[in-house]
């Protein structure tokens, strides 16, 4: 019985020895690694096999990992491994594609290597890896297409308006490098073609900038568009691509200071006249037309009216609305002059530009603005300027009158005045000695005195202290007045001095001036030369 026994366990064990014998030439003909592309499917290996064996496989691992049974399990359904017990071939088959984002999608595993245990019999198994390899299968994608973004118009050159990266994506789990984004023609509508405006400068940055500046108001004035449209592409490193619209409106903002409607451009400076005058009340006449401003952006504001104060002017003589621009005088206005005229918008950047109002009175009286663009301090320093030289010229024109006031007064005071009865030839002795040589009636004393000193007596017609010669008639002074007419072509009888003539001398022909008779020199006397060592004696009529 024990003999038995051991023949049927010995019988047993050859059997399992001839099975495993069969179990691994099977399994040594499986492959340790097998590359696949996720889209790949199908046959991979077909081996020969003995009838009586039984197979089996399982997944062991995803990435290097035990995972729960149930992705596992998951996985499991992806491969097939048949026994063909009629043609003795085991065929190892993938049955779905193994489509990693389906994996990161359901298992939420981003699977590269797969782990799968093949098992023959009760003891002989054998592992192999499945690498899988990505396929670059879609194109990028834009989420949430298309797009709009709306901009100022005061946006600078170079400016980012839009990233592209940041709205791109790619359903590839594993994709070969970064994409390439382009702008493309907009052939839908090319009058709105974005491209001269906006570019992306790098391809691989996808940085939509702003090429050339817009302005809003120019655009409305032409009546074109006040948008663009941008055909954005992107690309992947297979050249798969995708497209979208990116729709750029522009906004106006209040980027202009007011201009007043008589100063079309180039004019840099609006000028208003009127004519007033000194009395007047009441809304001026302003030319060459109303004072109106008008804030040029598309959606402008309204302006508000102010008169600024003129350092030299009289500002306060005139009011403005502040709405309409009416300018009224509300005081008398002595002179004529210039105001100025500031209309600024009524928003919050208050941007402003004045102009000038020359007023005139009726007889035409004006003053020349100043300068376009000259500040306020110019013109009071100006006028400081002024008024310091007139003052000096002032000082010095008074200066002058009063020097020409003390010489002239002075040399009144100094000059001799004759105490005659009107006709020319007479003069007054005043010095004090010569006085007493005369009521000495000694002709010593007089000559002494120098009163009949001819070298010194000064006559209104001499020259110097030189005696004119004397007439006749002139010396004895009993000769009476002729004619001119009778005696122009008579010679006069000329005494040179030498004559005497005898007489006494009354003190009172000097004295007394009502009854001398004077002594008249001819004016027709050539001789003006007489010596002056000479005497002259001029006897008295009472003898």
């Amino acid at each position: 019985m024990t003999l038995l026994l051991c023949i049927v366990l010995s019988g047993l064990a050859f059997i399992d020895v001839v099975r495993s014998s069969s179990c691994s030439d099977s399994l040594n003909k499986i492959p340790y690694q097998i590359r696949l592309k996720e889209t790949e499917t199908g046959l991979q290996f077909n081996i020969s096999l003995n009838s009586s064996d039984s197979w089996s496989l399982e997944v062991k691992q995803i990435n290097g990992r035990t995972l729960q049974t149930r992705k596992k399990d998951y996985v499991r359904t992806f491969f097939n491994l048949t026994a063909n017990n009629e043609t003795n071939v085991l065929s190892f088959n993938v049955v779905k594609e193994l489509d990693l984002e389906g994996f990161l999608k359901y298992i939420q595993i981003q699977i590269s290597s797969i782990q799968l245990n093949f098992k023959c019999g009760v003891y002989d198994e054998r592992e192999i890896a499945v690498l899988v390899g990505a396929v670059n299968e879609f194109a990028p994608y834009f989420k949430d297409r298309p797009y709009t973004y709306a901009m100022t118009e005061d946006k600078t050159n170079g400016t980012t308006i839009f990233t592209v990266p940041d709205h791109v994506v790619d359903k590839d789990v594993l994709r070969n490098g970064g994409f390439n984004y382009y702008i493309e023609q907009y052939k839908v509508q090319p009058s709105v073609d974005g491209r001269d405006y906006f570019q992306i400068k790098f391809s691989s940055s996808g940085l939509v900038t702003l090429k050339n500046s817009i302005d809003f108001d120019d655009l409305y004035r032409r009546g074109k568009p006040t948008y663009f449209m941008l055909n954005l592409t992107a690309e992947d490193t297979t050249n798969l691509r995708s497209w979208t619209t990116l729709n750029v409106s522009i906004i106006d903002v209040d980027d202009q200071k007011p201009m007043f409607s008589m100063c079309v451009p180039p004019c840099q400076k609006a000028q208003y006249r009127t004519n007033t005058q000194v009395g007047y009340r009441g809304v001026l006449v302003i030319k060459p037309m109303e004072v109106f401003a008008k804030d040029p952006d598309t959606f402008n504001n309204s302006i508000v009216y102010t008169l600024e104060p003129v350092p030299y002017q009289y500002a306060s003589a005139f009011s403005i609305d502040s709405r309409t621009g009416e300018i009224t005088q509300n005081l008398n206005v002595l002179d004529a002059g210039v105001l100025i005229i500031k209309a600024t918008e009524d928003s919050a950047k208050q941007l402003f530009d004045d102009a000038t109002l020359l007023v005139t009175l009726g007889n035409g009286t004006s003053v020349t603005p100043p300068p376009v663009g000259k500040s306020v301090n110019d013109d009071t320093g100006n006028l400081k300027l002024v008024i310091i030289i007139l003052a000096v010229v002032s000082l010095l024109i008074i200066i002058v009158i009063i020097i020409v006031f003390v010489v002239y007064h002075k040399k009144v005071a100094k000059a001799v005045r004759p105490a005659d009865d009107g006709k020319e030839g007479s003069a007054d002795i005043s010095h004090s000695q010569n006085w007493q040589a005369m009521n000495s009636g000694s002709k010593t004393e007089l000559l002494a005195s120098d009163m009949l000193n001819p070298a010194l007596m000064a006559t209104p017609d001499g020259r110097g202290n030189t005696l004119l010669p004397l007439t006749k008639d002139s010396a004895t002074g009993t000769g009476k007045k002729r004619s001119r007419r009778r005696n122009r072509n008579k010679e006069p009888e000329i005494f040179d001095g030498t004559r005497e003539y005898e007489g006494k001398l009354d003190m009172e022909f000097f004295t007394d001036a009502n009854t001398k008779s004077k002594i008249k020199q001819s004016t027709r006397s050539r001789d003006t030369k007489t010596d002056p060592k000479y005497w002259i004696t001029i006897p008295n009529d009472d003898e």
